[in-house]
C-alpha cells in the first residue's frame, strides 16, 4: 500500500477527527438498525413464506445483511484506529475538541 503524507493545521486535523467520528457513528447506527430491525423482519417473512424459492431469496438477503454488518464493524474499527492515530500525531485531546466546537 502506498504511503501518503499530509501536512494539516491543528484545526484541519481536528476537523478530520470529527468527521471520522461522525462517520463511525453513522455506520454503527446503520448496522445496529439492520441487526435490530431488518434481520428480524426478514426472518419473520421467511417463516411466513411457503415457497422454497421465496425462502431461499429471503435467506440470501439475511446473509447479505450479516455481511454488511460485519463490514460496518470492520470499517468502524478502522475509523477508530485512524482517528486515534491522527489525534496522537496532532496532539489533540478531548479538551481541544470542546474548545473547537465552541468557536
Amino acid at each position: 500500500m502506498k504511503q501518503v503524507t499530509l501536512t494539516l493545521t491543528a484545526k484541519e486535523a481536528l476537523m478530520v477527527v470529527t468527521a471520522l467520528g461522525t462517520y463511525q457513528n453513522r455506520i454503527g447506527q446503520r448496522s445496529s438498525w439492520s441487526e435490530r430491525k431488518r434481520i428480524p423482519t426478514l426472518q419473520q417473512q421467511a417463516q411466513e413464506e411457503e415457497g422454497k424459492t421465496d425462502i431461499n431469496d429471503i435467506q440470501a438477503k439475511i446473509e447479505k445483511e450479516r455481511r454488511y454488518i460485519a463490514r460496518c464493524i470492520a470499517d468502524g474499527q478502522e475509523c477508530n484506529r485512524l482517528k486515534e492515530r491522527i489525534k496522537q500525531e496532532a496532539e489533540i485531546t478531548d479538551e481541544k475538541q470542546i474548545v473547537w466546537k465552541e468557536i
